[in-house]
C-alpha cells in the first residue's frame, strides 16, 4: 500500500497502474463518475483513508485529503488526454436505466466501449454536442412516470407531517448510532440530527434520493455544530455530505427497483396503503376500503379504493404507467374536492427508502473508524 502522503494513481472505481490510463480506463472512469454523480470516488477514498489512518502515524481526515485530491488531479488529466473516451463514458452512463441490475449493465457497458470510444476519436472529442444529446434525451425521458395530472396536490399540512416523520428519522438514526457504538452523543447532536432529518425529509418530496440526502447530511453536521457550541466545519459538511448522498443513492436504487418490479396485485396494495398514509397526514382517518358504487350525474358509476371521515372518496394509483378511467375522470370532474387522487410513483418507494439510506451514510464514518472522533474537539 503506498504511503498518505505518496501520489496513486486513481482513487476511482477503475485503478491503473501507469497513471491516467488508456483510452478504455478513462471511458469507465467517466461513465462510473457519471452514473453516481461523482460520489464513487468520495466512497472509494473514505474506505481508504480508513485502511491508511489504521497505521500509526496516518490521520484519517488527512489520509481523506490526500486520496480525494489524487482522484480529482486524475479526472483532471483524462479530462485533458482523454477528453473524448472520458465524455463517451459520461453519455453512456446516461443512457442506462437507474434500476436495472448493475453487473448486466456493466458487462454492456464494457462491451460498447471500444464501438464508443471509437466513435468519440472520430469526433474529435466533440463533448459540447454529445452533452446536447444527452440533454436531449433526459428531457425526453423525464415525461415517463409522470403524475396523473388529476392527482392531488400536497397540502402544507402534509408536507409538515413529512418533515416531520425526516425529523424522527434523523433522532433515530443518531440513537441508533449511540447504541452500536456505545457512546451516548449530546442534546445538541440529537436536536442536529434531527433539524438535519426534517431538511432531508422536506428534499424528498422531490424525488431525488441523492439531493436529498446530501443536503440533509450537510445541514445535520452544521446544525450539530452549532447546538454543541462548535466552530461550523465546511469539511465535514462536505463528507456529511458525501456519505449521506451516497447512502441515500444506494437504497433509494434498491427501494424504485424493488417497486418497479413488483406484479399488479402488489402494486394496488402499495397504492391504497400509500393513500391510507396520506389521508392520516392530512388529519383525517380512512373509515372505509369497500369498493362501493360511486354514482355520478348521469347514472353510471365508480368504485373509489377509499372513504374517509370527513366524507372524501379516494382513488389510489400506483405504477408509472397508471392512469384514470373516463368514470373515474368524471368522478373527479363532478365531485372536485370529495374526490382526492393519488398517484405513487416507485420513485417515491426510493425516496423514503433513500431517507433511512441517507441516515446509514451519515453514521458510516464512525463505523469506518470508532475510535476516532470525527468531530473537532
Amino acid at each position: 500500500m503506498p504511503a498518505v502522503g505518496q501520489p496513486r494513481p486513481r482513487a476511482g472505481m477503475f485503478a491503473n497502474p501507469r497513471g491516467s490510463g488508456s483510452s478504455v480506463l478513462a471511458f469507465l472512469q467517466g461513465a462510473q463518475d457519471a452514473a453516481t454523480f461523482g460520489l464513487g470516488d468520495q466512497a472509494y477514498a473514505l474506505v481508504r483513508a480508513g485502511l491508511d489512518a489504521r497505521h500509526p502515524g496516518h490521520g484519517f481526515w488527512a489520509a481523506y485529503r490526500n486520496r480525494i485530491k489524487a482522484a480529482h488531479e486524475v479526472d483532471e488529466q483524462d479530462a485533458r488526454l482523454y477528453g473524448g473516451a472520458r465524455t463517451a463514458g459520461q453519455f453512456a452512463a446516461a443512457l442506462l436505466p437507474i434500476p436495472g441490475g448493475a453487473v448486466g449493465a456493466a458487462a454492456k457497458l464494457a462491451g460498447r466501449a471500444g464501438k464508443l470510444i471509437g466513435t468519440a476519436e472520430k469526433l474529435g472529442g466533440t463533448a459540447a454536442k454529445l452533452s446536447a444529446r444527452a440533454e436531449k434525451f433526459i428531457r425526453g425521458s423525464s415525461k415517463i412516470g409522470v403524475r396523473i395530472k388529476e392527482t392531488t396536490p400536497l397540502t402544507l399540512r402534509e408536507r409538515a407531517f413529512i418533515g416531520g416523520a425526516g425529523g424522527v428519522t434523523g433522532a433515530g438514526g443518531q440513537a441508533f448510532s449511540d447504541a452500536t457504538s456505545g457512546h451516548f452523543s449530546s442534546f445538541g447532536d440529537y436536536a442536529g440530527a434531527a433539524l438535519g432529518g426534517t431538511v432531508n425529509g422536506l428534499m424528498a418530496i422531490k424525488g431525488r434520493p441523492i439531493l436529498a440526502g446530501a443536503t440533509g447530511g450537510a445541514a445535520t453536521s452544521l446544525a450539530q455544530d452549532e447546538f454543541n457550541g462548535r466552530a461550523p466545519s465546511l469539511e465535514h459538511a462536505a463528507l456529511s455530505a458525501s456519505m449521506s448522498g451516497l447512502g441515500g443513492a444506494v437504497a433509494g436504487v434498491m427501494g424504485h427497483a424493488t417497486a418497479a418490479r413488483l406484479d399488479k396485485k402488489a402494486k394496488e396494495k402499495l397504492g391504497e396503503l400509500g393513500s391510507r398514509a396520506r389521508t392520516l397526514a392530512r388529519g383525517d382517518r380512512t373509515v372505509s376500503t369497500e369498493k362501493r358504487r360511486l354514482y355520478l350525474n348521469d347514472g353510471k358509476y365508480t368504485y373509489p379504493d377509499q372513504r374517509t371521515a370527513s366524507n372524501q372518496f379516494v382513488e389510489s394509483k400506483f405504477g408509472v404507467w397508471a392512469d384514470l378511467s373516463e368514470r373515474q375522470k368524471q368522478a373527479y370532474r363532478e365531485l372536485g374536492l370529495n374526490y382526492r387522487v393519488d398517484h405513487f410513483l416507485p420513485r417515491d418507494v426510493g425516496a423514503v427508502t433513500g431517507l433511512l439510506g441517507a441516515q446509514a451514510g451519515y453514521h458510516a464514518p464512525m463505523f469506518i473508524l470508532q475510535d476516532q472522533d470525527p468531530k473537532p474537539k
